[in-house]
């Protein structure tokens, strides 16, 4: 069975009241993260990064339940770009494991949020240890 967790951490207030959009992370594009992604770049008021290595099937279109089509073997995070897009708004997203982006320690700590959604046992123990 599969199951998807959120964690999180912050580095500043996610309620911004300044003009500068808050920038917030999500590692994983499963149900939780697909859906919070597009979620959070359609407010207008975050500018997101998704990132994901996987590609869509039939049950990832049963749980994002914003998809403007059903290709299956397409990257998770395009899918869910193309939503995004569709809806008038934008978002960084990278189609790599998350062990596979350089620095990504550094990377982490440029962001006001980081959002865990991931399933895979491997790379959540990766992000434990950074």
């Amino acid at each position: 069975m599969h199951f998807d967790t959120a964690m999180t951490t912050s580095t500043g207030s996610f309620y911004s009241s300044g003009s500068s959009k808050s920038r917030v992370l999500v590692i994983g594009a499963g149900g939780i993260g697909s859906n919070l992604a597009f979620l959070l770049a359609t407010q207008n008021k975050y500018n997101v990064t998704l990132i994901d290595y996987d590609v869509t099937d039939e049950k990832f279109y049963d749980r994002f339940i914003f998809h403007v089509n059903k290709e299956i073997g397409i990257p998770k995070v395009e899918a869910v770009k193309a939503a995004i897009e569709n809806a008038g708004e934008s978002i960084r997203v990278y189609n790599n494991r998350f062990e596979d982006i350089s620095n990504i320690a550094f990377h982490m700590f440029s962001f006001s949020y980081v959002f865990i959604t991931v399933d895979n046992l491997e790379s959540r123990k990766y992000i434990e240890k950074v």
